[in-house]
């Protein structure tokens, strides 16, 4: 066998992040490079851009088999939205993330059809309801979904319980208050970002 250099698009779950608290922190403006674009893969995106999101896609290129682009996400005022359908797939890992999003939009969110989320790591369902709550989300469960009012969020002591994607959505809600927001099990993120504390701390925010 022989070596080989192969080019890996970015991880548009994980750049989810960003967009998520460049659309939700007052002034922000942050750029994602070689994101895939793979309609598939990019549902969250769509999802901001329903909500209102100001959103530019720039420089999309073929990279190997996949087509990548840079993604710019600004601060922007949201509008509440229903994800359901064909909606979910494309998005399932990221629907905690909307969870966060929803709450600070101008008007109610809601998912359905999204039963699957309560056989992943956690129930994420029954998780992100309960730890959101903590810090002041209005968010309500439903059998196979939530619903998320406009909320003003506070700090609070929650956890991950152990699952990387509520470590990060943690994070960011860490972003939208100046109060105290203790973090149980934060490392959880390093399954799937290593480095997402770090990368948060070059803001200037420290993450307990």
């Amino acid at each position: 066998m022989t070596g080989a250099t192969v080019a890996v698009p970015a991880d548009p779950s994980s750049a989810a992040f960003w967009w998520a608290g460049a659309a939700l922190v007052p002034g922000s403006r942050v750029t994602t490079t070689d994101v895939c674009m793979n309609e598939t893969r990019i549902g969250f995106l769509r999802t901001l851009e329903r909500m209102g999101a100001r959103i530019e896609v720039t420089n999309v290129r073929a990279l190997g088999e996949e087509a990548v682009g840079d993604v710019t996400v600004s601060t922007s005022t949201l509008n509440g939205i229903r994800l359901e359908g064909d909606a979910i797939p494309h998005q399932i890992d990221e629907l905690p993330l909307f969870a966060l999003v929803a709450s600070q939009a101008i008007s109610p969110s809601s998912v359905r059809g999204a039963s699957e989320l309560r056989v992943k790591e956690t129930d994420r369902i029954q998780t992100v309801v309960q730890e959101l709550s903590v810090l002041g989300v209005d968010i309500r469960e439903t059998e196979d979904g939530f619903d998320v009012y406009p909320s003003r969020l506070h700090g609070g002591h929650v956890s991950s319980h152990g699952d990387h994607r509520l470590a990060m959505m943690l994070q960011i809600a860490d972003l939208l208050t100046t109060d105290r927001v203790m973090i149980e099990h934060v490392e959880a993120a390093d399954v799937s970002y290593p480095r997402f504390r770090d990368d948060l701390q070059r803001l200037d925010r420290e993450i307990e």
